[in-house]
């Protein structure tokens, strides 16, 4: 056994008997785990109020009980912007059964129970992701989304959901109470079963920019696991040691990194910088684009160089400024750029700008 695993058991932390809704390590995280594991949340039981009851009839096979209930209740609020609003904010702060699962972790084993109306149980996750546009980082009792579970929850995962998730803004490097991602459940492959999903979903999660350095509360990352993990899969340390591969440039954050938050004020507490997410602010005719994420150069040159507004691009990493500069060569004409650093000169000067949060 790893030597790494024998020095995460010797130097566990003791069980501390609190009740609470933070980071959890050693033996805390371990009877959370197994609570969670032998007290799941069962639609039939747990989907009693009216909400519930919709999503509960997609098991039943009823694909349009979700959208009928939401747009019925938009109506019955006015039919305004305000009233659709609330419905999302209803939708995204409900929570059912002992392990508080969020909405679309609820439909996820419905993929599971009906494989053959895939395409249906999709549908209803487009609606509330890309139409009522439920914001996607609801977590659960174990702090986890239901991207995590997506991608993480062997043999039964679904990149298709996940990949809707991730489009409508979700990250595979949210972590969990345990300061874990996905890809540490994905690391943990059954050694006397098939891991091929766990090699898929590992490759997916690093496609989609997930991390491995990151170390849990327990002190493991995921390179230690999969090295754990390297007689027996090793496949799943190939994968790691490929890394994202070929960039494809026709691709934009919807694979390799977050969707940019827009920033209309500018005013510099509008984000969290502890959340180190990426975001342009938009001032007059000019963006100041912040953030490390991949494909965040790429994807703010192809929303807005269309619209004539300059970008001025901030602590992104080589790729996301490659990524913006070979878009713009290809859309500008040769005068408009005439070398990499005109990109970083163009806009105003963020660097010194109080108004950029930083």
């Amino acid at each position: 056994m790893s030597a790494n695993f024998m020095h995460m058991l010797e130097n566990m932390q003791k069980r501390s008997s609190r009740n609470s809704d933070d980071q959890l390590a050693g033996m805390d995280g371990m009877e959370l785990r197994g609570w969670a594991q032998a007290n799941p949340t069962a639609p039939s039981r747990d989907l009693k109020d009216p909400m519930g009851q919709a999503l509960l009839s997609a098991f039943n096979g009823e694909f349009d009980a979700v959208e009928n209930y939401c747009e019925t209740m938009i109506r019955q609020l006015g039919g305004d912007d305000a009233a659709r609003e609330t419905v999302r904010q209803d939708m995204y702060a409900k929570r059912w059964g002992p392990n508080k699962t969020p909405v679309y972790a609820v439909l996820l084993p419905a993929f599971h129970m009906l494989p053959a109306k895939k395409q249906d149980l999709l549908g209803i996750v487009k609606y509330l992701a890309n139409e009522l546009k439920v914001p996607v980082d609801g977590k659960d009792v174990l702090g986890s989304t239901a991207l995590f579970w997506a991608i993480s929850t062997k043999p039964y995962v679904q990149p298709e959901f996940a990949q809707i998730l991730f489009d409508a803004g979700g990250s595979v490097n949210t972590k969990n109470r345990f300061d874990a991602t996905p890809a540490s459940e994905i690391a943990q492959a059954d050694l006397h079963g098939d891991t091929t999903k766990n090699v898929q979903m590992m490759k997916w999660y690093i496609e989609h920019g997930g991390d491995i350095e990151n170390k849990d509360t327990d002190g493991m990352n995921v390179k230690m696991l999969v090295e754990m993990m390297n007689k027996k899969v090793p496949q799943m340390a190939e994968v790691i040691k490929n890394g994202r591969g070929t960039r494809k440039s026709s691709l934009d954050h919807a694979v390799f990194g977050y969707p940019p938050r827009i920033n209309p004020s500018c005013h510099k507490n509008a984000f969290s910088t502890a959340r180190k997410a990426s975001y342009f602010s938009l001032c007059g005719s000019a963006v100041a684009v912040s953030g490390a994420a991949s494909g965040i150069g790429l994807t703010t040159a192809r929303l807005l160089y269309p619209m004539g507004i300059k970008l001025s691009l901030m602590d992104v990493n080589k790729d996301a400024f490659d990524d913006a500069v070979a878009y713009l060569k290809a859309s500008a004409s040769p005068s408009t750029i005439a070398n990499p650093s005109d990109v970083m000169a163009t806009g105003p000067d963020v660097r010194s700008s109080p108004e950029v949060p930083r």
